[in-house]
């Protein structure tokens, strides 16, 4: 399919996607489908080393049936580094036919590390020990997605990943199991994770991994962990930090990314609930002088009439 037919199509397609109703999905030819969700890049034709580079997404996805895609190959990653491993893997190497593979791969840093991708509410089943990166690299790295609502409950914790900047509410990903150490691999990082609304009231964070960005860390700054309900141990371990560690806790309570959550047994509130709260202190106050009470009753008794 050429580019300018594939653009064309892929414009016509959402265009006729938006009338198909909420919660129903229309079938497309998978071959037909894969050439327009990826690029295939062939890095490498005498080991097949190829990665399908995703560049059509978006909210349309969910009312296409993706249930038989194997997303095997796909680049999940912004490719950097994707680059820097094989720069390294193949520094000695003099063979013309790796310099073709680095421009090829250069180009496509160049052409999708900014991109940003939507399969929120799909019906997709995705093995990410087939993607490109594990493949390649065995680690599974995926960053600038919104999953939410799409079924990721089958993600395997036993091994090596990097996840950043993904939205992951309401996909069953095995958040506590990792948050409870029970993958086989320390270094887990998960960086700007959106988890916010998943039940995690069981789960204890030691505050020092969660902020100390000089260790391997299960949760950064910029995670979204409000209404969770997770309890941060942070006191115990404040010395241990450094100043600007300590900070982080704050800036994270300003952003209301710990709406919801303990820290050290003390409820974040919401600037929601803070307000309504402020109100009903304020209310209080007024209604102790006498003229102003005998207003709230006038106002009051109109209201149930």
């Amino acid at each position: 399919m050429a580019m300018d037919k594939n653009k064309e199509l892929k414009k016509i397609l959402e265009e006729k996607l938006k009338e198909v109703p909420n919660n129903e999905r229309i079938y497309i030819d998978k071959e037909i489908l894969e050439e327009l969700l990826f690029e295939t890049v062939v890095l490498d034709e005498e080991t097949n080393m190829i990665i399908k580079c995703p560049n059509w997404s978006g909210d349309f996805l969910s009312k296409i049936d993706l249930s038989e895609l194997t997303f095997e190959d796909v680049a999940w990653s912004n490719l950097e580094f994707m680059r820097s491993f094989l720069e390294e893997e193949y520094k000695y190497y003099d063979d013309p036919k790796y310099d073709i593979l680095f421009v090829r791969l250069r180009d496509a840093v160049e052409k999708y590390h900014n991109r940003k991708l939507n399969y929120s509410n799909t019906n997709a089943t995705i093995d990410f020990k087939k993607s490109a990166e594990y493949k390649i690299y065995e680690e599974v790295e995926i960053d600038n997605v919104d999953f939410s609502g799409t079924n990721l409950s089958n993600f395997d914790i036993n091994c090596k990943y990097m996840l950043s900047d993904l939205k992951l509410t309401n996909t069953g990903f095995p958040i506590k199991k990792i948050l409870k150490g029970k993958n086989l691999y320390s270094g887990v990082n998960l960086i700007s994770i959106d988890i916010s609304n998943t039940d995690l009231s069981s789960i204890e964070l030691n505050g020092r991994d969660m902020l100390d960005i000089s260790e391997n860390f299960e949760l950064s700054l910029g995670c979204n962990l409000s209404n969770t309900g997770v309890k941060i141990i942070y006191q115990k371990y404040k010395d241990q930090l450094h100043k600007k560690e300590r900070e982080c806790l704050g800036e994270m309570i300003k952003l209301g990314l710990l709406d919801g959550c303990y820290v050290d047994d003390h409820l974040i509130s919401s600037k929601e609930e803070l307000k309504i709260k402020r109100d009903k202190e304020k209310v209080k106050i007024l209604k102790k002088d006498k003229k102003i009470e005998k207003l709230f009753n006038d106002i009051d008794r109109q209201l149930k009439y």
